[in-house]
């Protein structure tokens, strides 16, 4: 998590890597001028991949399950790639053939939730040695709040959104949210079993958590509350989920609701899943199950105090600032200010190696089916 104060700085330095170059248009591209580029946007989101879509949820919204997030930004993309598929070899008309609901800029409930960090006409191509140039964003007129930071690759029809782990924070004079990130769940858990879950907060004083856990197979089941009124600290944060229900395996998210005693409420979902089966054992803790739960013997033999199952641990990130406690080491909580040149991420598996899957698969892959 980066923290940038609008007072002391009015950009960031975005470093990321490129995995391979992609810069040759081939068969089943579209070629555009500006095909095989790059851009970064800003999203006040949590967005995640399910099967070939990109899924988006605002941190204002509490109950939502996602919507998918479209892969074109503006008409005029859509209407200048559909004008150069005469021009392509292995792609359709249809392809290009775009309703309003498919083009970022003209989906009306997604208004306030994104924005550019770099125009359009200013896209790179994808190249490593572009990425050696960090990109600067100028927050100076960017609104205080928590902010997704994501690559959009335009490669029509192939484009692709890459989003960077963890969130960025703005704050200035009057605005401090409560902001936040779920690590990967990934991870298959029996119902003797708990999953060991961790993440990362930066909360004004007083922030209390409600988390909840959503079955993916049984959507009508709704948002089930797991812990409520938790209050939490700036720095990491982990739990041990374990529920008692027989009614329950599938696909398991996750959310939290940060709720700072003064502002909005922050709401962060699990970009993954994890698979909740039944079934009997023996509880052991791993890097990735915990046995702290009530009415687990093996958390009692192996000397863990299970009744205080639910609760969450927090270990104070000690950022140097003047809202948050200083303590040592922590969860990565840093201000912009203090690191040294700039905060990134590699831009790598399902995005830039669309060359390789698609020269793998005989030109015809999505960059999803490949990853």
């Amino acid at each position: 998590m980066v923290v940038a104060d609008k007072r002391e700085q009015e950009h960031l330095d975005i470093d990321y890597a490129v995995l391979m170059d992609d810069t040759i248009i081939e068969s089943g591209d579209i070629p555009v001028s500006d095909a095989k580029t790059h851009q970064f946007f800003a999203l006040t989101g949590t967005i995640w991949t399910v099967g070939v879509d990109d899924m988006y949820v605002p941190y204002s919204d509490l109950e939502g399950r996602g919507i998918i997030f479209p892969l074109w930004v503006t008409h005029n993309d859509v209407q200048r790639s559909a004008a150069a598929v005469e021009m392509a070899t292995g792609v359709t008309a249809e392809q290009t053939d775009l309703p309003p609901a498919r083009v970022l800029e003209t989906r009306p409930d997604l208004d306030g939730s994104w924005l550019r960090i770099t125009a359009d006409d200013a896209r790179r191509p994808i190249t490593a040695t572009q990425s050696l140039v960090p990109v600067r964003w100028k927050i100076a007129d960017v609104p205080a709040g928590v902010y997704t930071v994501t690559g959009y690759v335009f490669s029509p029809p192939y484009n692709a959104w890459a989003a960077r782990p963890g969130v960025v924070k703005i704050i200035d004079a009057e605005h401090n949210p409560a902001a936040g990130a779920i690590n990967p769940v990934n991870e298959v858990v029996f119902a003797y079993q708990g999953r060991r879950v961790q993440g990362c907060v930066d909360v004004p004083n007083d922030t209390r958590l409600d988390a909840y856990y959503f079955l993916e197979e049984k959507p009508d089941m709704g948002w089930i509350p797991w812990i409520q009124d938790q209050v939490v600290q700036t720095g990491d944060l982990e739990q041990c989920f374990h529920i008692d229900r027989n009614d329950v395996a599938g696909s398991i998210r996750l959310r939290w609701d940060l709720r700072p005693p003064v502002g909005p409420v922050t709401t962060l979902r699990s970009k993954d899943t994890f698979t909740w089966l039944q079934g009997s054992g023996d509880c052991v803790e791993s890097t990735s199950h915990c046995c702290a739960f009530p009415g687990n013997s093996s958390a009692m033999d192996a000397g863990t105090d299970a009744g205080d199952a639910g609760s969450e641990t927090v270990r104070d990130a000690g950022r140097p600032t003047e809202h948050a406690a200083e303590s040592g080491g922590g969860c990565g909580v840093v201000l912009a200010r203090d690191v040294e040149r700039g905060f990134g991420w590699w831009m790598g598996p399902g995005v830039f190696v669309t060359a390789a899957c698609r020269r793998g698969r005989a030109l015809r892959c999505w960059r999803r089916v490949c990853r």
